[in-house]
């Protein structure tokens, strides 16, 4: 009898473990530990996102837009190509990224008026701000 109630009390706990285990592998997943598993956009996918993002906040026309996507496509393939060709830290990377995004705002200075520009600027300085940010909080 005793030996009964010990294998119900072992079948339950087995029972119970495995619900508790098949509902841990069914929680949501946070997207910012899983990195290998995020696809990564192509530079030309990236641009069209910046664009259409810059094309709300700036109220672009459509020429302007196409613009942008031609000038962010060349900027992230460029910095993208930079990134892979990296040897190690220390190894002028971010320069050559810095410059890559002051050529790049030369030309998006071309496209923009002097009020989208100005807007412009402080964006991607809003933006700059938060990478430092999330820099520091690592």
């Amino acid at each position: 009898m005793k030996t009964r109630i010990i294998r119900k009390g072992i079948a339950v706990a087995l029972v119970a473990a495995l619900g508790m285990s098949q509902v841990s592998a069914a929680a949501p997943i946070n997207p910012n530990t899983q990195t290998a598993e995020k696809t990564k956009k192509s530079p030309s996918e990236m641009a069209v996102k910046q664009a259409k993002n810059l094309k709300k906040q700036l109220v672009l026309t459509d020429d302007q837009e196409s613009s942008l996507v031609t000038i962010f496509t060349d900027r992230n393939t460029k910095i993208q190509d930079a990134r892979v060709a990296r040897t190690g830290k220390g190894d002028g990377t971010s320069k050559t990224v810095q410059n890559i995004m002051k050529a790049s705002d030369e030309k998006v200075k071309g496209v923009l008026t002097a009020d989208q520009y100005t807007k412009y600027q402080s964006i991607m300085a809003e933006k700059k701000e938060k990478i430092k940010e999330k820099k520091a909080k690592k």
